[in-house]
C-alpha cells in the first residue's frame, strides 16, 4: 500500500503558530529565547538553531500533535477469513 501526501512545510508552520497563539505563555517564552540568542537586529539563521532548544521542542511537539501522515491508515482484508472456526 502506498500513501500519498500533499502536505507542505507551510502547513507545518501554520500548525506551530496556531498552537503558540493558543498558548501565549509558550509563544512568549519562545520569543524571549530567540531575542536572547539572536537579538532583534537580525533574522534567525540556521546556525542559531543549535542554541534554540525551547523553540526546537515546540516544533517537535507540534509535529507530534499534528502528524503529516496518519498513524493508523485504514486497512482492508483482501479476502474473507474465518479464525478458529
Amino acid at each position: 500500500m502506498f500513501i500519498a501526501n500533499v502536505d507542505n512545510p507551510s502547513n507545518a508552520v501554520e500548525w506551530i503558530l496556531a498552537e503558540m497563539m493558543n498558548n501565549p505563555e509558550i509563544l512568549e517564552k519562545a520569543t524571549k529565547e530567540i531575542d536572547n540568542v539572536v537579538g532583534k537586529e537580525r533574522l534567525v539563521d540556521e546556525c542559531d538553531m543549535s542554541q534554540l532548544n525551547y523553540l526546537k521542542a515546540c516544533i517537535r511537539e507540534s509535529f507530534r500533535l499534528h502528524p503529516r501522515v496518519p498513524f493508523n491508515p485504514p486497512h482492508l482484508a483482501m479476502e474473507d477469513t474465518t479464525i478458529a472456526g
